[in-house]
C-alpha cells in the first residue's frame, strides 16, 4: 500500500504507513512549509519558533534555507526576490532605515524595470556594507516614510525616484519617470527641487534637465526630445506647449502651438497614434482645427528620433510661409 499524506488540522500533517499507523512529518518539512508561506524573512529567533537549533543549522548547511543578511533568513527558493531582500535589508540596517529607489516605487505600483538590487536609506550617522545586491544610502537630511508592512518602512515617492532614477538602465528611465507622474505619486517641480538639493545623485543633471522640460509642458519622452532637439532657440520662444482649444464644442490639446502663425505641431508616438481609430481621430481633429485656420504639422517618432534637423527646418519653413501670407492679407 503506497504512502499517503492526510491533514489532521491546521499546522499538522501525518504520513500513513503500510501498517496503518501514522508518523509525524519530517522536521525539515515543517520548517520549509512555514517559510514557504511567509512573505518576509525571519530572524533566527523566529525560526526557533517552528524548528530546533539543529534542524535550522542543518537546513542552512544543506542550502534549503538562506541567510540573506545577519539574522535574516528565508527559504532558498525566495532568496532572489527583491521584496524578500528589501524587508531583510531594512531589518538589518536598523532603526530609521527605509526602502528607497525602485523597490519603494514598485511597492506603490510603478515597476517598469527589473529590480536587480535593493536600495535602503539610513540616517547619516549609520554606515553599513552589505552584499552586492544591496546599496545603502546615508542621508544627512530628514526623510519621511510610510509603512509597507508592520516592520518595514519605505521612503516617500519623490526621494525614491530621485535616488532610483539614475540607478536603472537608460532605456527604463522614461517609463519610470512618467509612470510615477501619471500615477500622481510625484510632481515635477518638487522632484527637481529635491534633486537639486541632494549630492551624489546618479544622473542628476539628466534628471533635472528632463524635469525642466516637463515643467515647460512636455508630457512624453518624444515631446522632451522635440523640445531639446527641434523647438530650441529664440526662434521658438513664442511656442505654447499643451495649448488647449475648443472647436464646435470639441476640445483639442496641441503639443506645440505657434500663435503668430496659427501653426499646430504634433509629435505622434506609435503607442498613441498607430492604430486606425487613432489615425481617424487625428484626421478629424486636424480638420476641426483647419476650420479656424490652424494648420497642423505632424511628425512621427521616427522623424523626431532620426532626423530632428529636418523636422526643425520644415517647421521653420511653414512658419515663415504662413507669416508672409498673413502679412499680405
Amino acid at each position: 500500500m503506497p504512502h499517503r499524506e492526510l491533514s489532521t488540522g491546521e499546522g499538522s500533517s501525518q504520513r500513513a504507513t503500510a501498517s496503518g499507523g501514522f508518523t509525524n512529518p519530517m522536521p525539515a518539512e515543517i520548517l520549509k512549509r512555514a517559510l514557504a508561506t511567509d512573505p518576509t524573512p525571519r530572524t533566527y529567533a523566529g525560526l526557533r519558533e517552528v524548528a530546533s537549533r539543529a534542524m535550522i543549522d542543518a537546513a542552512v548547511a544543506r542550502g534549503e534555507v538562506t541567510r540573506l543578511l545577519p539574522n535574516q533568513y528565508c527559504l532558498a527558493e525566495y532568496d532572489e526576490s527583491w521584496a524578500m531582500r528589501a524587508h531583510a535589508a531594512v531589518h538589518w540596517a536598523g532603526p530609521g532605515a527605509a526602502v528607497t529607489g525602485l523597490p519603494a516605487l514598485a511597492v506603490r505600483g510603478v515597476a517598469p524595470a527589473p529590480i536587480d538590487f535593493v536600495q535602503v536609506a539610513v540616517p547619516a550617522w549609520r554606515h553599513r556594507t552589505g552584499p552586492t545586491w544591496l546599496r545603502v544610502r546615508s542621508l544627512t537630511m530628514p526623510y519621511a516614510t510610510s509603512t509597507w508592512s508592520p516592520r518595514t518602512e519605505v521612503t516617500m515617492p519623490d526621494l525614491a525616484l530621485v535616488l532610483g532614477y539614475g540607478a536603472v538602465a537608460s532605456r527604463y528611465r522614461s517609463k519610470l519617470l512618467y509612470g510615477s507622474l501619471r500615477a500622481n505619486l510625484v510632481s515635477p517641480t518638487e522632484l527637481r527641487e529635491l534633486a537639486e538639493s541632494l549630492t551624489r545623485v546618479p544622473a542628476k543633471r539628466e534628471l533635472i534637465a528632463r524635469l525642466k522640460r516637463i515643467e515647460a509642458g512636455a508630457e512624453s519622452f518624444l515631446e522632451e526630445r522635440a523640445m531639446s532637439e527641434i523647438l530650441r532657440g529664440a526662434v521658438f520662444a513664442d511656442i505654447i506647449f499643451q495649448h488647449r482649444v475648443r472647436v464646435r464644442g470639441e476640445r483639442a490639446r496641441i503639443d506645440a502651438f505657434h500663435p503668430a502663425t496659427l501653426t499646430a505641431i504634433e509629435f505622434d508616438s506609435a503607442e498613441h497614434h498607430g492604430e486606425p481609430e487613432n489615425r481617424q481621430s487625428d484626421v478629424n481633429r486636424d480638420a476641426l482645427l483647419a476650420s479656424i485656420d490652424i494648420e497642423t504639422l505632424r511628425f512621427t517618432y521616427l522623424d523626431v528620433m532620426t532626423r530632428p534637423q529636418w523636422c526643425r527646418e520644415l517647421i521653420l519653413e511653414v512658419i515663415a510661409t504662413r507669416a508672409n501670407r498673413a502679412s499680405r492679407a
